[in-house]
């Protein structure tokens, strides 16, 4: 996960209180604990009633988003997924993980009893994000592993209660914009642009312009860009590829625009800014 500030971190922790939240996506897993509220929580193809106690698994680069008739409180952890693998694969749960939403469901509702241990984990991984204590990196991968397993016990036990509102559903995505970014995700690294990606949906331009203004408060280049930034930074992170070749795998047509791009999303040059990354591994 890449902080707008351009360091790249591989989880992080927040409890907030928010309303709907829009379809979006990003390379980061993503487990989220409703606390209190009653809502509609959509995760790739699927659409599910909340209410206090829900706790759901969003797989990297999955549309999710939420909708709710109040804000809701709630507990969420982003986190790179290759941080907990290694403590997965031993109990094949792993691969479990990969199943989400298609074996099994993305979301179950959690007994009173577990709810109250989840969100005390919750509590404990935020504590430990914040104290910054040596050590820190191995109990939070520990914490996050404690969640994926509450979370997976439910979503494999056979005779789990449904969501208490009812059934799964698997529906289309929600809107027009939701495909958009879907199709944006799949083909960011590739020559797209407005016109394209309109044309590909059944869209018109203004209409794809109109989507993301209204979703994101920006234009769709600069959503592009930020896609492409995101996916070259976390490139620069872990890998030894060159400067060039990370811009065209990010999809920017020349090393020239990715630069100037980097400059103006970032205060300073990829050369300066690979020169002095410090990699925070957690």
């Amino acid at each position: 996960m890449v902080r707008p500030s351009g360091r790249a971190e591989r989880y992080c922790v927040y409890r907030s209180l928010v309303p709907s939240i829009p379809m979006h996506f990003h390379s980061m897993a993503e487990i989220t604990l409703i606390q209190d509220g009653e809502g509609t929580l959509h995760i790739g193809n699927h659409s599910l009633r909340t209410t206090a106690g829900t706790l759901a698994f969003a797989p990297p680069n999955v549309l999710h988003g939420q909708t709710q008739d109040q804000p809701s409180a709630k507990w969420v952890c982003m986190f790179d997924l290759g941080m907990i693998e290694p403590l997965l694969a031993r109990d094949h749960l792993f691969g479990h993980l990969r199943s989400v939403g298609d074996r099994f469901p993305p979301a179950v509702n959690l007994s009173p009893a577990d709810h109250e241990r989840v969100a005390a984990t919750f509590s404990a991984l935020l504590a430990e994000r914040e104290s910054l204590q040596l050590g820190g990196g191995a109990v939070a991968c520990a914490l996050i592993t404690q969640l994926l397993v509450h979370f997976l016990r439910s979503a494999t036990d056979p005779v789990r209660d449904e969501l208490t509102s009812g059934p799964i559903e698997s529906t289309s995505p929600p809107d027009d914009y939701a495909r958009v970014l879907a199709h944006l995700w799949e083909h960011f690294t590739e020559p797209v642009n407005r016109a394209s990606v309109a044309r590909d949906c059944g869209l018109r331009p203004e209409a794809v312009s109109r989507m993301f203004q209204q979703a994101t408060g920006e234009s769709f280049t600069t959503n592009l860009s930020k896609l492409r930034l995101g996916h070259a930074l976390e490139l620069m992170q872990s890998t030894s590829l060159s400067l060039a070749e990370i811009a065209t795998r990010s999809g920017f047509d020349s090393y020239r625009t990715f630069s100037r791009t980097f400059v103006h999303h970032h205060g300073q040059s990829p050369t300066s800014y690979r020169s002095t990354l410090a990699t925070t591994r957690y």
